[in-house]
């Protein structure tokens, strides 16, 4: 069968992910998983044209678009461009580096100190990737009345720690964010020095070994390259126009039954959030993280219970402090 007409041009299609979608383009031919995958990808004028083709004759299509974030709330579309899709793409690159070395020297406190090249090479990128989000991220729109934003966005020279603590620790409160590793379930505050004015101990160990390494070898450890990766995580999950990449890849999470729609609506905004009576986490291979809500304070026990493997999924309840739920279990 010849190439669907309203994909004629387009780049070729990804492979469908595994129980991937399929529905039928105006002209009878499918629109499975890979070609949805393009949208994001395609330039704004590009994307429009397709998404009106299957607008007109498959609404079937059109509604899935807008219930998993092409499109927002009010029908404006909304087009994630290459930063907000590779932001989360490198940090999970990274994780599962970070995650292969652990088979060889396991996360434990004994081993905290422990530095290899190997964990250098992962630092220098994982430090270059957090230094590229703060500068790709400054664009935001939420940040276009921030005093000298303009300068700052476009003059490398102010491109710095102190800029970003300024212009990210305002907006989202990064100092006080507190994220668990998953493994030994230790509390990590990638940005807590922050409150003090100061960089963070992983940002200065990541700039002295990228200007040498040699010299500096010992300053890539398994510590510092753990809360690094956990800054990373930190900043997609709290940056507004990366999040809703993880809520639409299922790295965001809430007991069920909820409404897609209203859930989304209601991460899209910053914190506290609005409107939610139940537990809203974030979790990867290697951290997690619980969104705080506006009528109630969580402690730590309750964090870890939430984030645990054992923790029901279809229990619309907050845990108490300590409970855990064996029924349902999320490895």
């Amino acid at each position: 069968m010849p190439p669907c007409p309203h994909l004629r041009g387009l780049p070729p299609p990804r492979r469908a992910p595994r129980g991937g979608f399929t529905y039928r383009s105006p002209c009878g031919q499918s629109l499975g998983s890979n070609e949805f995958s393009l949208l994001t990808y395609l330039s704004e004028k590009d994307s429009v044209k397709l998404l009106g083709n299957y607008h007109a004759k498959n609404r079937n299509v059109f509604r899935f678009i807008l219930k998993y974030s092409m499109i927002d709330m009010e029908n404006k579309v909304k087009f994630y461009g290459d930063f907000e899709n590779i932001a989360w793409e490198q940090y999970t690159s990274l994780e599962d580096e970070f995650l292969c070395f652990l088979k060889f020297v396991p996360l434990d406190e004994n081993h905290y100190d422990t530095w290899s090249l190997v964990l250098g090479n992962l630092l220098n990128n994982t430090g270059s990737s957090i230094d590229s989000f703060f500068k790709n991220a400054l664009t935001f729109e939420k940040f276009d009345t921030i005093e000298n934003i303009e300068k700052i966005r476009t003059d490398e020279k102010y491109q710095n720690m102190t800029s970003y603590r300024n212009i990210f620790d305002s907006s989202y409160g990064l100092s006080q964010k507190e994220i668990f590793e998953n493994k030994l379930w230790s509390k990590i505050i990638p940005f807590s020095s922050w409150s003090d004015n100061k960089s963070p101990d992983w940002w200065k160990n990541y700039t002295d070994f990228k200007h040498d390494r040699f010299s500096n070898r010992r300053k890539a450890t398994v510590k510092i390259t753990l809360n690094a990766l956990g800054g990373l995580f930190l900043l997609n999950v709290i940056h507004l126009e990366t999040r809703m990449i993880l809520f639409r890849d299922g790295f965001i999470h809430a007991p069920e039954p909820i409404d897609i729609s209203a859930f989304r609506e209601i991460i899209s905004k910053t914190e506290p959030l609005d409107d939610i009576d139940r537990p809203v986490y974030a979790k990867s291979r290697l951290f997690g993280y619980i969104f705080e809500p506006t009528s109630k304070i969580i402690n730590d026990t309750e964090k870890i219970t939430i984030l645990s493997p054992w923790f029901n999924k279809s229990e619309t309840r907050w845990p108490k402090a300590g409970q855990f739920y064996f029924n349902d279990c999320d490895f």
